[in-house]
């Protein structure tokens, strides 16, 4: 029988606080603005994508940061950095397929449960994987059409209530991430 999906399903000291690359964690793709830089003023116009460009192009916004949502115990909101514009939905519903986007004020932004995947155990010493499931259903981040290194990312179901590596991001504190062979 699958796990039931909970939103208390996170334990909020292993989410790294700080600056923090997100991976596909089959794809090794990590997670970035389609525009490359986080600096657009427009709301809802910038999508969220996988890319695999190594070195990082220039002005890249390659980082994140998990911000607890006050009085919402395992929900986050995801900033862009350097701007901190928050990641929500085009259109704001939850639903299969709708992009996930850049979005200017928290007002406007998604709230994100960090979610375990099982036979995705986690491992010390190592980053930690997870779902990154939007608050309150059963829909979370996943790339468009199928495992691409460059594309937009869109909200998929896990038809059992239970997550799968095609939903798994790894969540690396920026001191960890290596940039030289």
């Amino acid at each position: 029988m699958p796990e039931q999906i909970t939103d208390e399903s996170t334990d909020l000291a292993e989410i790294p606080t700080g600056n923090v690359m997100i991976v596909h964690t089959l794809i090794n793709a990590y997670l970035m603005p389609d525009g490359v830089s986080d600096s657009t003023t427009t709301d809802d116009d910038d999508e969220v994508q996988t890319f695999h460009a190594d070195p990082f192009w220039n002005d890249a916004s390659v980082y994140w940061q998990f911000e607890p949502v006050p009085g919402n115990a395992g929900a986050y909101y995801i900033k862009s950095q350097p701007h901190n514009h928050y990641i929500g939905l085009r259109g704001g519903a939850a639903k299969a397929d709708v992009n996930v986007i850049l979005r200017l004020k928290d007002a406007n932004a998604s709230q994100w449960v960090p979610t375990p995947i099982p036979r995705m155990p986690d491992i010390v010493g190592q980053p930690v994987v997870r779902a990154l499931r939007l608050h309150g259903t059963n829909f979370a981040m996943a790339t468009e059409a199928n495992l691409n290194r460059d594309a937009n990312l869109k909200l998929d179901r896990a038809w059992d209530g239970v997550f799968t590596p095609y939903h798994a991001f790894t969540l690396i504190p920026a001191s960890s991430v290596v940039t030289t062979p």
